[in-house]
C-alpha cells in the first residue's frame, strides 16, 4: 500500500487536531450534564492512557522507568487532572464556547510563568498579545452596566483560569524532569496519573455513589467514547506527528484555531449563544494567542 504524500498527511493531522480538539468542549458539556464531571474525566483519561500504553508496548516501546513515572506525576496532576477538572466542572453551568475562549489563554500563562521562573522576558509583540488576550476575557466578564455583560460568571472564569494556570505551570515544570524517549509513552503515563487523580477527587466529592446506570444512556456512552478515542488518542497522536514534521509555530496553531472551532460547534450543534460581545472577545483572544504562539521565544 502506497503511503500518502507528506503534505497530505500533515494536512490531515492539522484537520484532526483542529476539529477534534475544538469539538471536545461541547462533548465535555454534553457528558457532564449526565455524568459527574470528575468521575467521567478520570475514567476518560485512565482508559485512554492505558490503551496508548499497551498499544506502544505491543510495538516494542519500553515502559517508562520508575523515575519517568514519578516525573509524569507532575504533568498528570497539574495538567491532565487540574486542567480538565476545571473545564468539566465549569461546563456544568457555563456554555462550552465561553470556556474554550477562556482556556485559549493558556499560552499567555506559559509566558508569564516562563518569565517569573526562568527569567525569559517576553518580546514586545508578545506583551501586546498578552494585553489583547486579557482584554478579551475582560469583555466576557463585565462590567455589568455594559450591554451583553456577564457572558461568563466570575466564579466560572476564575475556575477555568486556575485550571489553565495549573496546566501552564505544569508545562514549565515538566521540562526539568526525566521523560521517556517516546513522547507518546510519556503522554500515556501522564494520562494514567491524571485519570487516577481525578477518580480520587471524584470519590472525595461523593460522585461515585451518585453514579447510576440510569445515567449511562447510549448518547452519553457515545460522547464518552468520542472523548476517549478521538479527543485523547487520535488528536494527540496527530499533534505529536505535527511536532515531528512541522515547525513548532505551525504545530501550535491549534491554540488559536481550536477556540474558533469550539465557538462555532457550540453555536451550531449545542445551541449556545453567539452574541456580538462574544464575537469581539473571540477575535481579541484568537489574535492574542496567535501572536504569543508565533513570536514566543
Amino acid at each position: 500500500m502506497i503511503a500518502p504524500p507528506a503534505h497530505l498527511r500533515i494536512a490531515v493531522a492539522h484537520t484532526a487536531v483542529w476539529l477534534i480538539w475544538g469539538s471536545t468542549y461541547l462533548g465535555v458539556r454534553v457528558l457532564v450534564q449526565a455524568v459527574p464531571p470528575f468521575f467521567s474525566m478520570g475514567l476518560r483519561f485512565l482508559v485512554a492512557g492505558a490503551i496508548v500504553l499497551f498499544f506502544l508496548r505491543a510495538r516494542g516501546v519500553p515502559y517508562p522507568g520508575p523515575a519517568e513515572w514519578r516525573a509524569a506525576l507532575t504533568g498528570g496532576v497539574m495538567m491532565v487532572a487540574a486542567g480538565n477538572a476545571a473545564v468539566a466542572h465549569t461546563e456544568q453551568t457555563v456554555p462550552s464556547n465561553l470556556v474554550a475562549l477562556t482556556v485559549a489563554l493558556m499560552p499567555a500563562w506559559m509566558v508569564v510563568f516562563d518569565w517569573l521562573l526562568n527569567g525569559v522576558r517576553p518580546r514586545r509583540v508578545t506583551v501586546i498579545g498578552l494585553a489583547l488576550g486579557f482584554g478579551g476575557v475582560a469583555m466576557l466578564l463585565g462590567p455589568r452596566g455594559m450591554p451583553g455583560a456577564g457572558e461568563i460568571p466570575l466564579v466560572g472564569a476564575a475556575t477555568v483560569t486556575a485550571g489553565s494556570m495549573s496546566w501552564a505551570l505544569g508545562s514549565i515544570l515538566t521540562r526539568r524532569v526525566a521523560r521517556p524517549r517516546s513522547v507518546m509513552m510519556g503522554t500515556a503515563a501522564q494520562m494514567i496519573w491524571g485519570g487516577i487523580a481525578l477518580l480520587f477527587v471524584a470519590a472525595f466529592a461523593g460522585e461515585l455513589p451518585a453514579l447510576t446506570t440510569a445515567l449511562l444512556t447510549p448518547d452519553v456512552i457515545l460522547v464518552w467514547l468520542y472523548l476517549v478515542f478521538a479527543g485523547s488518542i487520535v488528536a494527540y497522536s496527530a499533534y505529536v506527528y505535527l511536532l515531528h514534521h512541522t515547525e513548532p509555530a505551525k504545530a501550535g496553531s491549534y491554540a488559536f484555531v481550536n477556540p474558533v472551532i469550539a465557538v462555532f460547534v457550540g453555536w451550531g450543534l449545542g445551541g449556545e449563544a453567539l452574541t456580538p460581545r462574544v464575537g469581539v472577545a473571540a477575535v481579541l483572544i484568537v489574535c492574542a494567542v496567535s501572536l504569543i504562539v508565533r513570536y514566543r521565544r
